[in-house]
C-alpha cells in the first residue's frame, strides 16, 4: 500500500505519474510531510533551504544539496523549522528496479543519514536525477528511456560510491513482519482518526500486548501512539483549511481533536502560529489557492542546467 500525503500548502502532496510503471517523480515545496511509509525506495534531494528528518531511530538536521535515501516500507517524516523547502523527490519501485538486476530486492544500503558522496560524485549523481527530472517532466519523444535509464545509472551509482549489504533472508521476513504490522497500524489510524482512538483497540484487534505495541510504535515511528494520530490529526486539518469553506471550529471537529483549545496548541506547536494566523498567511500566499507547479520549479532552479553547466 501507498500512502499518499494528499495536502498542498505547506505539506507535500505525492502526485501520481503513471507514465513510466513502477516511478514517481516530483518537484516540491514544503513545510512538513507526516510520518509515512511506501513500497518504493526514495532519493530525497534538497534542492532550497533544510529540513529536520525523523528516521532510523533519530532525527538530524539535512541541509541544502543533501541527498537522502529511504528503504522500502522505512518509516520517515520531514518537517522545517525555516519555512518552506523545495525538494526533488523520485521513489522506485524494487519491480522497476528488479527488471534490470533482481538482487535488489536483498539490497540494504548502508547509509546512516544522508548520502556520504564526494564532492565530484555528488555532482555526477545530482546531475543524473536532474536529466531524468528534465526527461520526466517534460515528457518528449522516448522519455521513458530517457529517464529510466538515467535512473538505473544513479542506482548503479549507488551501488558503487556507498556502501551496502545483502540481507539474510531472517533479515528480510522481520523487515515484512515489521512494515505489514506497521501498515495495519497506519491504516487503523486513518480510518479512525476524526473519533476516539485508543491502542489498546487495536492491540486487541493484533493480540498483542500494549505495553508491547507502544514500545513497537515508539521504536519504528520515533514518537509515541497519540503524538502519532494528532500527527495525522493535524495533517487533516490543515488540508481543510486549505480547501477553505469551514469555520476553524469545524475543521477542528472534523480533524478529530477533542478540543478547540487542543487544537491551536497543536497548530502552535507545529507552525509556531495559531489556526488563525496559519489560514491568514496561507490565503497571502501568492497565487492562492494555486502554487507553483513541478515545471515552474524546474526551470526556476535547473533551466540553465546544475551549477550552470549543461545537461547534455
Amino acid at each position: 500500500m501507498v500512502r499518499n500525503v494528499m495536502t498542498h500548502s505547506n505539506q507535500m502532496e505525492i502526485i501520481q505519474h503513471l507514465q513510466i510503471p513502477g516511478v514517481k517523480l516530483f518537484f516540491e515545496t514544503l513545510e512538513y510531510w507526516e510520518v509515512h511509509i511506501h513500497m518504493e525506495l526514495e532519493l530525497l534531494w534538497i534542492v532550497d533551504g533544510e529540513l529536520t528528518v525523523c528516521s532510523r531511530g533519530g532525527e538530524w538536521l539535512a541541509k541544502q544539496d543533501s541527498i537522502l535515501l529511504f528503504h522500502s516500507m522505512e518509516p520517515h517524516e520531514f518537517h522545517s523549522r525555516k519555512g518552506a523547502c523545495t525538494v526533488l523527490c523520485i521513489q522506485m519501485l524494487p519491480s522497476f528496479l528488479a527488471h534490470v538486476f533482481s538482487t535488489v530486492r536483498q539490497i540494504s544500503f548502508d547509509v546512516p543519514r544522508e548520502i556520504p558522496f564526494g564532492e565530484e560524485q555528488g555532482k555526477q549523481f545530482r546531475n543524473k536525477l536532474i536529466q531524468a527530472a528534465d526527461w520526466y517532466l517534460h515528457k518528449r519523444l522516448g522519455h521513458e528511456l530517457g529517464c529510466s535509464g538515467l535512473l538505473y545509472l544513479a542506482v548503479q551509482q549507488l551501488l558503487t560510491d556507498i556502501p551496502w549489504h545483502i540481507q539474510t533472508k531472517n533479515e528480510m521476513s522481520e523487515q515484512k513482519r515489521r512494515s505489514e504490522r506497521l501498515e495495519r497500524l497506519m491504516e487503523y489510524v486513518e480510518q479512525n482518526y476524526m473519533h476516539r482512538i485508543r491502542l489498546s483497540d487495536f492491540a486487541q484487534q493484533e493480540g498483542l500486548s500494549v505495553g508491547y505495541l507502544s514500545h513497537f510504535v515508539k521504536k519504528n515511528l520515533q514518537q509515541s501512539f497519540q503524538e502519532y494520530v494528532d500527527s495525522v490529526r493535524f495533517q487533516k486539518a490543515c488540508r481543510l483549511i486549505e480547501l477553505g469553506g469551514l469555520r476553524l471550529l469545524d475543521v477542528s471537529e472534523e480533524s478529530g481533536f477533542s478540543d478547540y483549545r487542543y487544537f491551536s496548541r497543536a497548530f502552535v506547536r507545529r507552525t509556531g502560529k495559531t489556526p488563525e494566523e496559519y489560514r491568514m498567511d496561507l490565503e497571502k500566499q501568492p497565487g492562492y489557492p494555486e502554487h507553483m507547479n513541478e515545471l515552474a520549479l524546474y526551470a526556476r532552479y535547473f533551466g540553465d542546467g546544475y551549477g550552470g553547466e549543461s545537461l547534455v
